[in-house]
């Protein structure tokens, strides 16, 4: 009975709230409408602000401002010097100055640093196994060894890498190194 009760009651309920969308629906499409072309009644005076124009300033369809075959010497550009000489010497100097460049500044991930051998290398094995395309190496500071990996010039490149390796190793930094240029 209580569920026959509830049934009714949301049927009410359910014909109430159409009846009321219904009444809503009229009345929103009772009501009246902006005119369409009430933006063609709007006007407004501009010539106030305009230049005015003076008659000699204006040039009839048969002047030409300049006479055909006749350059004005104000009219012409300038010739633009040839700087393919200092430029060129420019590009050597510089081509020379990183020539003489040994090292670059960059800066690779320190993954472990330790006194065993036999730790380093599994710590290597593991960091293949993070990041397969990867060159982990193995370095011998007295009395350390230490396990670095990549070779980037800002610190922004190395991040990807080194979020992938600080999860499995909580101790990996990254670090300052100067790189051989070959």
């Amino acid at each position: 009975m209580a569920k026959f009760i509830m049934s009714v009651v949301l049927t009410n309920h359910m014909v109430t709230c159409l009846v009321g969308l219904f009444a809503m629906g009229a009345i929103v499409s009772c009501s009246p409408s902006l005119k369409p072309d009430a933006a063609s009644d709007y006007y407004e005076d501009m010539t106030v602000l305009r230049p005015a124009i003076k008659k000699e300033d204006t040039v009839t369809a048969d002047e030409t401002l300049i006479p055909p075959g006749d350059p004005q010497p104000g009219l012409q550009p300038e010739p633009i010097p040839d700087i393919t000489f200092r430029l060129d010497s420019l590009l050597d100097s510089v081509a020379l100055n990183n020539r003489k460049k040994e090292f670059i500044q960059g800066y690779t991930i320190q993954v472990y640093t330790g006194n065993s051998s036999v730790e380093a290398n599994d710590v290597k094995a593991n960091v293949y196994r993070i990041l397969p395309y990867s060159k982990p190496s193995v370095s011998y500071d007295l009395p350390n060894y230490k396990v670095k990996v990549g070779k980037f010039y800002h610190r922004l490149q190395a991040f990807k890498d080194y979020s992938a390796i600080k999860n499995k190793f909580p101790d990996a930094i990254l670090v300052p190194q100067l790189f051989r240029i070959k």
